[in-house]
């Protein structure tokens, strides 16, 4: 069996994940001081959200509390939740059932694709092959491995546990 390098397998995922019409965005590669990409989600967020209705004061006070949700309050079943059901939040009497994914209206998502971003961690943090964001939120960890390698669901496994514990 002729060995193939990891790389060549990762290049061809990403041109397929970009046919499928994902965008690669070099950008996000290497060190990132967050998991959320809020200047990805923050436009996007607004315009799901309708957010140019409101008063900018009041538009600012929901973008913080989501950002605080998103960073520092919320587990990741709560987190799940959200993206599933939206996030409940109250304001000048009005409840507002915010969405971080506009399931409706597919269009209006980001679909972003990074190759080896490095998440903040508890040693050396988290660096998995491929990263898939929707909306500057990263929802999917893609660790490649040679087809050649007879460890590698093991290895590949391995490595995303490390990753959510380091990197929750």
């Amino acid at each position: 069996m002729i060995l193939v390098h990891e790389d060549v397998y990762v290049k061809e995922l990403l041109e397929e994940l970009q046919r499928l019409g994902w965008r690669f965005d070099s950008r996000l590669s290497g060190y990132r001081g967050d998991f959320i990409e809020w200047e990805v989600f923050e436009p996007i967020f607004e315009d799901i959200n309708g957010l140019s209705r409101f008063d900018p004061r009041d538009a600012k006070e929901i973008l913080d509390y989501v950002r605080v949700f998103l960073s520092e309050r919320a587990d990741a079943r709560s987190i799940l939740d959200a993206l599933r059901n939206g996030l409940t939040y109250r304001i000048r009497g009005e409840s507002l059932n915010l969405s971080f994914i506009s399931y409706d209206k597919v269009d209006r998502n980001s679909f972003i694709v990074a190759r080896k971003p490095r998440f903040p961690g508890k040693s050396v943090g988290s660096e998995p092959d491929l990263v898939l964001y929707v909306n500057g939120i990263p929802l999917v960890l893609i660790e490649v491995k040679s087809p050649a390698n007879v460890r590698a669901l093991e290895e590949a496994l391995t490595q995303i546990s490390r990753y959510e514990g380091e990197s929750p």
